[in-house]
């Protein structure tokens, strides 16, 4: 057996002598195959290890109109990082960086061979690890991972990750990426939030001192920490100057005038980080962060708000309400040619602790502040002009009678005058004559019909009983500022809205006039101007508009607590007028634009355009290009002109009392004759009167005219017990 195998031995050394040079050749082949597979193939075929990286993102800044940073947000991952090119990082770093980390960084293909050699002898002969082999793109592929303890198998997938970043990204792609993720301690990662942290310079400016001292913090970046350990630091900074003169970077007196002078320029780590303080909460908070989320999810924002005047916005409101007994406020100042915000700020009274609710963007009550919109409404359709008389009386609609804030009427009254005085009946009677449709349509296109308030019965709905936020109305006023076209309302400064044409100019002109016809409380300029208080007193509003900026502002308090006396007038209205005269504070442009109102013939009985049957006329302004109705009071009956309305009881059943009456407001639109139950009771416009149970009918006659209203009602015992 043995005999037979060396037989077979020997035949095959004879057969292969000849061949030897073949199977060298073979061999190499593939070996070389091997090796391509593993070197390249593999690598190639392994996911792009950089998409696993980029999950860590970087702190999102928000920048103000001028360019000044207002506010820094922190990602999913909690981590300071801010990515610069590498062109924007100090000449100094790059070199010190791959001095200590990577000498050989531009020859290598991922993996240091050489390297690798040094440290295996290194560790044989001390019988312990002495140094690494890790090159910057290793160190980099490994990021995911770091703080893992590794084995021989993470450490070829670590070179496996290498040779893919190799491959696909150039040798400055690789360097950039590291330097602005590897760790400098704590949760700042990335040069130049380093540079910042530490020195309060960029990372370009970094000098070839404070390139040294951040260089060596990666290999143990919390026990080198500079603010925490500062003889540690310098220590170790010191090992990065002997590797600089020995790697021939710089020479010995220039690494010994480093150590004596090191020209280190820490900032003060008693004062918070910059970046901190931005984080928290300040007068620009809100407004940033709704810029970021307009702008969406990623990158920095360049915002359309002022970092000046917001201040300055904060500390007027912050101001009056020390004046007032209200806990919180809001402003926005908007541009009406763009749509841009350029003041947002929300503020609250002393004691209120953190503030945390932005007012902005809080659903309250708007009281009269929407009423220029029934009258541009109305003007749009030629129904009046502002010299239009429109009756301020009683009035009810079913079982809706809405009153004067002051409880009086005034009767016959110009458009413009009563919309000055805020009455609620002539603004009532115009949405009627307009049609609930047509006006909710139009609020719908100004998006004030959010939060429900579509839901409101769109009678109530004129007087601001519905919710509305102030960033809403004041876009929605700035409509008006702009000569009725609308536009997107935004928060950044390159955003561009076509905008929408909703009104007439002409009619948006004429409203702005009649707005204008009294001087704004403490302001400085002229300007248009409304205000509106809710009728518990919890909310105190008021809109200026001039030809160039729309400011809108509230006062009132979150948690719906009245403020009693607190009206848009003595409290909403003079910060309104501080605003205004800061916004001018550089001085008031000319108006521009062409006058488009025209002089013409009115009814001066009603103010609309005469018809056969006006008697008398007078010069009134119109506006130019749209149609007005005529007149139709001149030559009607009466009755039909002033038509009587019972306002008080309301038909329907009323509990009598313990002794078996209750008493009922008797009102009604005018002093007439009043018949109960087919008897005359007395003369008069409104008292009360004791009803037993029973059906009762109410009569009331006008005086002189012959019309009458009639309503029926049912008083009813109390139940028993």
């Amino acid at each position: 057996m043995m005999q037979n195998c060396r037989a077979y031995l020997q035949k095959l050394y004879r057969w292969s002598s000849g061949k030897k040079y073949i199977l060298f050749a073979g061999a190499a082949a593939a070996a070389g195959t091997l090796w391509g597979t593993v070197w390249y193939i593999v690598p190639a075929c392994l996911p792009d290890p950089m998409a696993e990286l980029k999950h860590e993102t970087p702190v999102r800044m928000v920048y103000s109109a001028s360019g000044e940073c207002i506010g820094v947000r922190r990602t999913w991952d909690w981590q300071w990082r801010k990515p610069v090119p590498l062109s924007e990082v100090s000449r100094h770093v790059k070199t010190v960086i791959l001095a200590v980390e990577d000498e050989a960084f531009f020859e290598h293909d991922g993996v240091d061979f050489c390297a690798v050699l040094r440290a295996a002898w290194q560790g044989i002969t001390a019988g312990r690890r002495i140094s690494g082999a890790s090159t910057i793109t290793m160190q980099l592929a490994a990021l995911p991972t770091a703080g893992k303890r590794k084995n021989i198998a993470d450490k070829i997938r670590q070179v496996f990750r290498a040779r893919a970043l190799e491959m696909r990204y150039s040798k400055e792609e690789i360097l950039s990426e590291y330097l602005n993720r590897i760790l400098f301690g704590g949760k700042v990662y990335g040069i130049e939030a380093a540079a910042l942290y530490y020195f309060g310079v960029h990372a370009r400016d970094l000098n070839l001192a404070e390139a040294a001292l951040l260089c060596g913090l990666p290999q143990k970046p919390n026990a080198y920490r500079p603010d925490l350990h500062r003889k540690r630091a310098r220590e170790r900074m010191n090992v990065v100057l002997h590797l600089l003169v020995h790697h021939g970077k710089i020479t010995p007196e220039e690494a010994a005038s480093l150590r004596q002078e090191p020209g280190l320029r820490f900032r003060d780590f008693r004062k918070p980080f910059l970046w901190r303080e931005l984080e928290k909460f300040n007068d620009w908070t809100f407004g940033a962060d709704m810029a970021l989320a307009e702008a969406g999810p990623d990158g920095d924002v360049q915002s359309s708000l002022s970092r000046e005047e917001t201040a300055a916005v904060s500390a007027i409101l912050r101001n009056r309400l020390l004046l007032t007994g209200a806990g919180d406020a809001a402003a926005v100042v908007m541009e009406n040619k763009t749509g841009k915000v350029r003041v947002l700020a929300a503020v609250s009274g002393p004691g209120r602790g953190t503030f945390l609710i932005n007012g902005t963007r809080v659903i309250r009550s708007a009281g009269s502040v929407l009423k220029p919109f029934l009258y541009l409404e109305a003007l749009s359709a030629g129904f009046i002009t502002e010299d239009t008389l429109l009756e301020d009386a009683p009035i009810r609609f079913g079982n809706y009678a809405p009153g004067n804030f002051d409880g009086k009427y005034r009767g016959r009254i110009p458009a413009h005058q009563a919309l000055a005085d805020s009455l609620n009946t002539p603004a009532v009677r115009l949405l009627a004559e307009l049609g609930e449709k047509r006006v909710l349509a139009r609020f719908r296109e100004l998006d004030l019909l959010r939060g429900g308030a579509e839901q409101v019965n769109g009678l109530a709905l004129a007087l601001g009983s519905a919710g509305h936020t102030l960033l809403d109305v004041t876009n929605a006023c700035s409509t008006i500022a702009s000569g009725g076209i609308r536009h997107r309302t935004s928060l950044l400064k390159e955003s561009r809205s076509a905008g929408k044409r909703i009104f007439p100019e002409t009619a948006c002109r004429m409203l702005l006039e009649m707005l204008d016809r009294r001087p704004v409380p403490l302001c400085t300029v002229p300007g248009a101007w409304k205000t509106g208080t809710s009728s518990n007193f919890c909310d105190s509003w008021c809109v200026v508009m001039t030809e160039a900026y729309t400011v809108g502002v509230w006062f009132g308090n979150h948690t719906g607590v009245p403020v009693p006396g607190m009206t848009g007038l003595n409290t909403a209205a003079p910060a309104a007028g501080e605003i205004v005269s800061l916004l001018y504070a550089g001085g008031y442009p000319a108006p521009s634009g062409k006058n488009r109102l025209a002089t013409r013939l009115l009814c001066v009985e009603s103010g609309l355009r005469p018809g056969g049957r006006c008697r008398e006329t007078a010069p009134m302004r119109v506006c130019r290009d749209i149609p007005l109705r005529q007149c139709r009071r001149c030559g009607m009956p009466e009755e039909k002109r002033f038509p009587v309305r019972i306002l008080s009881p309301l038909p329907g059943e009323y509990v009598a009392g313990e002794k078996g009456n209750v008493t009922l407001l008797l009102a009604g639109n005018c002093s007439g004759a009043w018949f109960i139950d087919g008897v005359y009771c007395r003369d008069g416009e409104k008292f009360r009167q004791e009803f037993a149970p029973g059906v009762h009918r109410a009569v009331l006659f006008a005086p002189g005219t012959g019309s009458a209203a009639e309503i029926r009602f049912r008083v009813r015992e109390p139940e028993k017990r």
